[in-house]
C-alpha cells in the first residue's frame, strides 16, 4: 500500500487549493511552482523503492487532500475544512457460475464529504468530482443491491453548524458462490472535525451468512469465500462537521 507522489504534482496540489481558496478569480498559472520547495524522503510511502505495492493507492492519494486541507486552513480558519470520505474504495466480486461461466463485479464506494465553512458536506459522494453513484442492474447479475440509503454515520452529540456528509450503506445480496475482496480504509482511525465540529464515524464492513452467522470483515482482505444467499453490508464513512470558532 503506498502512492508514488511526483513533487511537482504534490506543488500543484498546494497551489491550486491556495489560488481557490484565496482569489479563485485568478486563471491557473505556473507562478507557484518556483516558490516552493518539496522533499520526498526515498523510501517512504510516498516514493517507494521498486518491487514496493502500489495498490490500495487511492488511500494515500485522498489523506493528502484531508492533510493538505488541514494543514494549509490552520493559516486561515475561515477556509479550514474537516476530513472527509478521502479514498476511492474498492470492492471486487468473481467466480464462475453454475453453468461454468466466468463473472466478474467491480464497485467503487462513496461516502461523505466534509463540512466546510459554506455549509454542509454532500451525502454518498465521491472524492473525485467526475466520479457518479449510479446503481445499476442487469438479468445477467450475480448480485443484487438490497440497501443504498445515506445514513447519518456520525458520532452522536452536539450537532455541527456545518455537518459532514452522510455515508452509504450498499448490501449486495450474492446470488452465485464465488470470492470477494475488499480495499478500504478508516476501520481505525476517525475523519476529523475542526472548530468544535464532531469526527464522522469510521467504515465498516459486516457479513451475514445464509445461516444468519454474522462476520466483521476487515476493511482489506482478499479471496473471502461467499455462497449463494449471503449478505454483505459494505458501509462507507463520513465526513467530519465544522463549528465556528
Amino acid at each position: 500500500m503506498n502512492f508514488y507522489l511526483n513533487e511537482e504534482m504534490f506543488k500543484m496540489f498546494c497551489g491550486v487549493y491556495m489560488i481557490m481558496v484565496f482569489d479563485p478569480q485568478i486563471m491557473f498559472n505556473d507562478g507557484f511552482y518556483d516558490l516552493m520547495e518539496v522533499r520526498i524522503p526515498e523510501g517512504s510511502l510516498l516514493k517507494p523503492r521498486f518491487p514496493a505495492a502500489l495498490s490500495c493507492r487511492t488511500h494515500a492519494l485522498g489523506r493528502i487532500f484531508d492533510i493538505l486541507g488541514g494543514l494549509l486552513g490552520q493559516g486561515n480558519p475561515d477556509f479550514l475544512c474537516a476530513a472527509g470520505f478521502s479514498d476511492s474504495p474498492h470492492f471486487m466480486y468473481s467466480g464462475y457460475r453454475k453453468t461454468g461461466e466466468w463473472y466478474q463485479l467491480y464497485s467503487i464506494g462513496f461516502g461523505g464529504v466534509p463540512g466546510k465553512p459554506f455549509g454542509d458536506g454532500p451525502d454518498g459522494h465521491s472524492l473525485w468530482p467526475s466520479f457518479t453513484n449510479v446503481p445499476t442492474s442487469s438479468s445477467r447479475a450475480t448480485s443484487r443491491s438490497e440497501s443504498r440509503p445515506t445514513r447519518p454515520w456520525r458520532i452522536p452529540a452536539a450537532p455541527a453548524l456545518h455537518r459532514g456528509g452522510n455515508a452509504l450503506r450498499v448490501g449486495y445480496r450474492f446470488l452465485e458462490p464465488g470470492q470477494i475482496s475488499i480495499h478500504d480504509d478508516r476501520w481505525l482511525t476517525y475523519p476529523w472535525g475542526v472548530n468544535g465540529g464532531l469526527p464522522g464515524a469510521r467504515s465498516r464492513k459486516i457479513m451475514i451468512r445464509k445461516n444468519g452467522k454474522k462476520e466483521l470483515l476487515p476493511s482489506k482482505c482478499d479471496r473471502i469465500p461467499v455462497a449463494e444467499g449471503d449478505l454483505l453490508y459494505f458501509d462507507t464513512w463520513g465526513g467530519g462537521g465544522w463549528v465556528i470558532p
